[in-house]
């Protein structure tokens, strides 16, 4: 597994487990007591996770080498269902195997042998954007809207339900509209100057199951 950066780091640069990607995979389908896979990252190797469900215990293992010598990682992270501050149905965390904090995104950076929260580190991960100068911020702040706009176009979804507009087409809608008022307008700098690398996401690769 690839050595890990040992400066300041963003989010969308390091190795992370996402749980709604997990969800999005199939890993948590109701009636499923075991479910493997391979998530594997462009520069810094892959790792095997196996979730098991059993008498309503529900963990995740992971196995993989890390470090120069390739030390052998072989260790389990918890999951929990809370129920929904919307009051129906319930989300599922990651219980962080450092702090004990529910969580939906887990890391490994910083040297770090294992994956844990953002809060666990006490050096920060930085989101991109708190790393963009402010003559960047309305260039950074486009390029981010106009990605997203394009992963929800490619989302099948109902437009409307019964005469009126769907929730996820009222918030593609006012998407839309920030970057047709907001645009460019405040930005010293022209599309030309940005780097589709800035918005490049860590996210790994899926095989098996």
């Amino acid at each position: 597994m690839g050595r890990n950066s040992t400066g300041i780091v963003c989010t969308n640069e390091v190795m992370k487990l996402d749980i709604s990607s997990l969800i999005k995979d199939g890993m948590f389908k109701k009636g499923v007591n075991l479910y493997s896979c391979t998530l594997t990252w462009p520069d810094d190797g892959s790792i095997s996770v196996a979730m098991h469900n059993s008498n309503g215990h529900r963990y995740i293992r992971l196995c993989y080498l890390t470090g120069a010598e390739n030390r052998l990682m072989d260790y389990q992270i918890n999951i929990v269902s809370i129920p929904s501050n919307l009051g129906k149905g319930s989300v599922l965390y990651f219980v962080c195997p450092d702090t004990g904090n529910y969580c939906r995104l887990l890391y490994k950076t910083y040297r770090s042998d294992i994956f844990k929260s953002r809060a666990a580190y006490k050096t920060p991960i930085y989101y991109r954007l708190q790393q963009t100068s402010k003559r960047w911020l309305p260039n950074t702040k486009y390029w981010v809207l106009d990605r997203r706009i394009k992963e929800l176009e490619k989302m099948r979804f109902t437009d409307t339900y019964k005469g009126l507009k769907t929730k996820l087409s009222l918030f593609l809608k006012g998407r839309k509209f920030k970057v047709q008022q907001g645009g460019l307008a405040n930005s010293q700098v022209t599309p030309g100057h940005c780097f589709a690398s800035l918005y490049w996401a860590s996210t790994p690769t899926r095989t098996g199951e």
